[in-house]
């Protein structure tokens, strides 16, 4: 990104888009003017994108924690914006309790039992943390195609109670950067027609990733 300003509309515009795939309202206008500002939020979704920014300059190995972290600052605001207050517990912890992903009242995907996740996500950690230590080796159209996978991977788990979308995407955002490759913004206008459909094949989030790339940029 070119300028700082650049950075904070992008930042404004990713919280707001990633917002709105889960229907939540936010004003991008308003998050990019604070960040203007200097207005640095303490905690809520623009605070856990600025804090992935930082771990992934700082080249930051993954881990629970940075998970957690996400996670929870995410959720945190999320009552400020018309969206329930969750319980602490669901805050910076996995999930508990068994959950589906339902549009209308269609099952649309069937999520790990509770007792799988906690295995299920130290795997996934091992893997990014293996694809980490070579990712300065590796091609960046590879590196894309493997950050699309882990999101895919990420989200069929669902490792939270609340926040998963907007935790992944985040999550996405990071490794991206990580790889030194330009963030790209997951859009709320397409999220039926093309972003939701790509959690039946990796191959088609992996097309989403490197379509989206081609556009933001």
């Amino acid at each position: 990104m070119n300028t700082e300003h650049d950075e904070w509309r992008f930042i404004a515009r990713f919280v707001s888009e990633s917002d709105a795939i889960e229907n939540i309202q936010t004003d991008e206008n308003k998050i990019y003017k604070s960040l203007c500002e200097g207005k640095i939020p303490s905690d809520g979704h623009v605070r856990a994108i600025m804090t992935l920014r930082d771990e992934a300059a700082k080249r930051t190995g993954l881990a629970d924690e940075i998970i957690f972290r996400t996670q929870a600052l995410i959720v945190s605001d999320q009552e400020q914006k018309g969206e329930r207050k969750l319980d602490p517990r669901d805050c910076g912890a996995y999930r508990s309790v068994n959950i589906e992903v339902v549009s209308g009242h269609i099952v649309i995907q069937k999520n790990p039992e509770p007792e799988d996740v906690p295995l299920k996500m130290a795997s996934w950690i091992e893997r990014v943390n293996f694809w980490q230590k070579a990712v300065e080796q590796t091609a960046p159209r590879d590196n894309l195609k493997q950050i699309a996978r882990f999101h895919f991977e990420y989200e069929r788990i669902h490792p939270f109670v609340d926040g998963n979308g907007r935790s992944g995407r985040a999550l996405a955002y990071w490794m991206l950067r990580f790889a030194s490759i330009p963030p790209i913004i997951f859009t709320s206008r397409d999220k039926i027609m093309n972003y939701y459909r790509c959690f039946k094949d990796p191959k088609m989030m992996i097309n989403y990733f490197e379509n989206r790339l081609k556009s933001s940029h």
